[in-house]
C-alpha cells in the first residue's frame, strides 16, 4: 500500500508542469494494542525515507491515548534518523506538547492549547518547533 501511494505520488508529480513538490508522511495511530502495527509503519518510513516518504507521525485520540505512551516510536525514529511530527495540544493541555518536544519533534500538529500558555510558547520558540494548525481551529480555541 505504501509503495502504491509513493508510485501514485511520483506519477502525479511527473505530470506537474509548475515544479510542485510533495512527499508523504506515514501516520502511526494512538491505541492500546497496536504497537506492532505502529512499528511496522515506522520501519516502512525508514525503508522509504527520501523515496517519497519524508517523515512519520502520531495521530488519533490524544485524550484517550496520551502522547507519553508512544515514546517507543520516537526513540526508534530519532535513533534511525527519521523525522517525525506529533499531533498534540488539541484535545488535552500543553503537557502532551511537552512530551512531544521531549521526544524531539520539530513539528506539532495542532498545538492550539499553547495559546494561553506563555511558558509553552517560549519553549516552542526556544526549540524552534513548528505548529501546523488550521486558522479556524485557532479561532475556536481562542474563544473557548
Amino acid at each position: 500500500m505504501v509503495r502504491a501511494a509513493i508510485d501514485g505520488l511520483k506519477r502525479g508529480l511527473r505530470n506537474c508542469v509548475n515544479g510542485f513538490k510533495a512527499n508523504l508522511i506515514l501516520s502511526c495511530m494512538r491505541g492500546n494494542d497496536n504497537m506492532k502495527e505502529n512499528m511496522e509503519t515506522v520501519h516502512l518510513g525508514e525503508k522509504y525515507l527520501g523515496d517519497g516518504i519524508c517523515a512519520i507521525d502520531l495521530a488519533g485520540a490524544e485524550a484517550l491515548y496520551p502522547t507519553e505512551n508512544f515514546r517507543y516510536i520516537f526513540t526508534y525514529a530519532r535513533a534511525a534518523g527519521i523525522p517525525f511530527t506529533i499531533h498534540s495540544g488539541e484535545a488535552v493541555g500543553v503537557e502532551s506538547m511537552r512530551h512531544a518536544i521531549d521526544f524531539g519533534t520539530q513539528r506539532i500538529g495542532h498545538g492550539v492549547r499553547s495559546y494561553n500558555d506563555e511558558k509553552m510558547k517560549a519553549l516552542l520558540k526556544a526549540k524552534d518547533v513548528c505548529l501546523t494548525l488550521c486558522p479556524t481551529s485557532f479561532h475556536l480555541q481562542k474563544n473557548v
